[in-house]
Formats: C-alpha cells, structure tokens, sequence
C-alpha cells in the first residue's frame, strides 16, 4: 500500500465502500450471510475488488457455512473473501479446501521484547529488561497479547515498572523461589519444597503456573544437558540460565526426563482437581521421594549382580506375573523376567507411522479410541515410541495416557504420547474428506461421466465406492 491515494486513506480510516468487515462472533446466522451473498453481484464503486473480512468465522453456525459455500465455489471475479481465525479445526473441510490458508507465526522472544521498548519509550513508561521479558514469555508469541499485557502493568504502576510488580500482575512465580524449589525437589528434600511453595502461594502465585515455570525450567534444564555449549539469546534471564546450567551439569538425563513426565502427569491432576494447592503440594512431595529411587539403568544393571533367591529378600509381582522385582534387605533391587510358557509365542507389533497407529487401535478393537484419534487429533510429530498432537475438547483428559499405554501393551516398546502447543496438521478424516472431494471431480472431468452430467442437466453424482 501507498498510504496516500484515496484507497489506502479510506481503508485506513475504515471508511472504504468496498472493504467489509464482519464480526462472525455475534452475526453468525444465515440471515447475516445473505446479506453478503446478495450484495456480491454488485460491482467495486471505487477499488479494483470488493473486499469481504469475516472475522472470527470458525463461529459461523453450519448453515450459515452451507450457504456461503456455493458463492465460495464459484466466486465473481470482483469480489475476494477474508477469513480470519485462531481455531481453524473449527472450520468445515468443504470450506478449508476452496480457500488458501496463511498461518500467522508467533513471534520470537527477543522481536517482541525489543518491540516492547520501543512501544514503553513512546508511552514515557520506564520498565526494567526483566518485565518485558516475562510479558513477552506470557504473551506467546502474540503481539496483541503481549499489548494488551504491556497497557495493563503501565496503568497499574505509579512509577517505574519492576520485575517484583510485573511479577504480581501475571501471577508468576519468583524465579528465584522457583529455581530453589527445583533444587530442594531433586536433593530428595520434601519438607523445604512445600516451604518454598507456601511462601510462593502466599506471594499470590497460581498453583497451575507454578507447575508450568517448574515445566520450562526442567525443559532448559534438559536443554542444556543435550546441548553444553548453548548460548543463552538473551529469551531467558542471565540467572536463569546460569542456574539451569549448572544443574544440567549435576543431573541426569533418566532423572530429567522422569520429572518431567511426573509434571506433565501433574499438571493434567491439577487442572481436574477442586484444590489446586493440596494437589500441587502432593505432587511435590512425589517428586521429591522420586530423587532416591534408582534409575531403570540402574535397576537393569543389576539384573547380574543379585541373586533371585537372596535370604531376607521379598518378592513383588506386577499382577500379571510378568515382571518381578526382588528387594534385599539393603534395599538394592533386582529384575527377574518371570518364565515364559513353552506354549506361548511373543509378537512386536511395528508400527512405522501415524496412520498404522490409528488402524491399529481398529484392529485391537478400541473403536472409541479410534474414531478420536481419526477426528479428534492434530499430528504435531510423529517417531516410533513418541507422538505428539494437539486434541479437541471432545476427548477426555487421559486421552494422551491411554493411547501411550495401549501402545506400549501391543508393541512390546515405550511409547509416549505428548499434548503440544504446537498446531498440528488436519486429521484423518479431515484428510479422508479433502480426497474424496478430490477423486469426485477427477470423476467429473473424466470423458465418459462428463458426457453423462452434460447430457443430463442437473444430474450430479450423489455416491461413488472403489472396486476391489
């Protein structure tokens, strides 16, 4: 744009004849629809086209969806159609697939800070590095967020806008307290960490978010275990990070990892439970206990070293007789496989990529599990014994669990299967959807059928099945 011809001005001042914004959000029914499709035929006043902005369109009821569509199919020359949306899944596929999708990318940290700045010398706003850095982090990469954050800690600060204030308006966790905590649960120390969690809570921090910041710390942690010679790019604090290092240096990566899931696993109990605070403190106080037990390495290691019938030992059985785990009177562990029927024969299932994983849960006979990871589940990644996913909220909150444990009972492997942030890809059915829409206008365009819906007016085809 030019920003000076009569166009770019009436856009600008949101006065442009041809430029029409809709808020799908409170005009979501067939009614509001028409009055776009009836003024779609009349030709631009003054731009090159008529522009039609549907904001928030994933609210647009289904008729409402169903009447835009043929318009969408063959849409005037002069006219182009906005959509915009953050919940695109929401979206029909017969829509998704006649349009051209733009995905708008979260902004990096250090952008947004630096963006932050500026915006706070405009505004007279004195903030300290640290502040912005913790509403960049809230934000999430979204501009508006992170603007919307910035306005309120300017008009709740008198003065100068510090870490202490900026902390207390997001309901964060002191790093400092938080990183204490992190230490006090891997020294095994259960009694410090739910001290340093009460005063935490007593500083108005959110049960959830202290978990969440426990989450990134072990995430940089671990980080930084995998990768030494990182350097820091200025997203996280200079204390943070130093710390975050050092610890990589004295933990392990099977003691990481292991706190990791028990977070991720507490963070689910913590959203479902009526007291936030007691289930935050159990969850401590099972990390910590977590420190002194022994690593599987270390109970595999010895698997040689003592005998399955050591005088003082007891025996623990997993239920289904399948592992035993010998405990001496020193506590040291062994791992006895216990003994496998002549009769019975032991098949790995393979699995090689996401689509074999959804037809196995078919063929084992968890329909229910099925159909949700057909219409439910966004692929994010994909490794044989890790998939990540984003799921609906028609799924229940042990969903990612569930599929973890019925995989790693059929493969014979680990699995694990991780909820992420990021946006995953279109689900199987959405895919099934868009190739069949696919194959049936290959059939139109095919020579003989052609001729058919030619010589027939108004004949369509209505069904179509593959031969085997």
């Amino acid at each position: 744009p030019c920003g000076t011809c009569d166009n770019c001005l009436s856009i600008k001042e949101d006065r442009h004849p041809d430029v029409l914004e809709m808020d799908a959000a409170s005009r979501t029914g067939v009614d509001d629809i028409r009055e776009i499709i009836d003024s779609v035929k009349y030709l631009p006043t003054m731009a090159r086209y008529k522009i039609y902005i549907i904001d928030e369109v994933h609210m647009l009821s289904k008729n409402a969806f169903n009447a835009l569509l043929k318009t969408l199919e063959e849409p005037p020359a002069h006219v182009k159609f906005i959509f915009a949306t953050t919940e695109t899944r929401k979206i029909p596929v017969t829509i998704l697939s006649r349009c051209q999708r733009f995905d708008l990318r979260r902004i990096e940290g250090d952008i947004m800070t630096k963006h932050l700045e500026n915006i706070s010398k405009k505004e007279n706003a004195t903030i300290d590095s640290e502040s912005l850095l913790m509403i960049a982090n809230a934000s999430e990469g979204s501009v508006r967020d992170a603007l919307s954050l910035l306005d309120q800690a300017i008009s709740q600060s008198d003065s100068d806008i510090t870490a202490e204030s900026t902390v207390r308006m997001l309901g964060l966790s002191d790093k400092t307290k938080l990183i204490d905590l992190f230490e006090h649960i891997a020294k095994g120390e259960a009694k410090e960490a739910l001290e340093i969690f009460k005063e935490l809570y007593a500083d108005g921090a959110d049960p959830m978010q202290t978990i969440q910041d426990l989450l990134e710390f072990t995430h940089l942690t671990t980080k930084l275990k995998v990768m030494p010679k990182l350097e820091n790019s200025g997203a996280t604090p200079e204390n943070e990070f130093k710390r975050g290092k050092e610890f990589s240096e004295k933990l392990s990566m099977s003691y990481l990892t292991r706190c990791w899931q028990m977070l991720i696993k507490g963070l689910g109990e913590v959203k479902n439970s009526s007291n936030n605070f007691i289930t935050v403190e159990m969850l401590l106080v099972r990390l910590s206990y977590m420190s002194e037990l022994p690593s599987p390495a270390e109970l595999a290691k010895n698997f040689n070293t003592q005998p399955p019938n050591n005088p003082g030992s007891k025996v623990i059985t997993s239920g289904r007789g399948e592992v035993q785990t010998s405990v001496n009177a020193t506590g040291s562990a062994a791992i006895m496989a216990a003994p496998v029927h002549e009769t019975e024969t032991v098949t790995n299932i393979i699995v090689n990529d996401f689509p074999e994983l959804v037809e196995l849960f078919k063929e084992k006979g968890e329909i229910l599990l099925h159909s949700w990871l057909c219409s439910e589940v966004n692929l994010v990644k994909f490794e044989p014994g890790k998939i990540e996913f984003n799921q609906s909220e028609m799924v229940p909150a042990d969903f990612a669990g569930r599929i973890g444990k019925n995989l790693t009972d059929w493969t014979g492997m680990r699995w694990i299967a991780i909820i992420s942030k990021e946006k995953g890809g279109q689900t199987i059915r959405e895919q099934s959807a868009i190739a069949k829409e696919q194959l049936k206008k290959e059939l139109e365009n095919a020579s003989e059928i052609s001729k058919v819906l030619t010589t027939f007016p108004g004949a369509f085809i209505s069904k179509f099945e593959k031969s085997e």
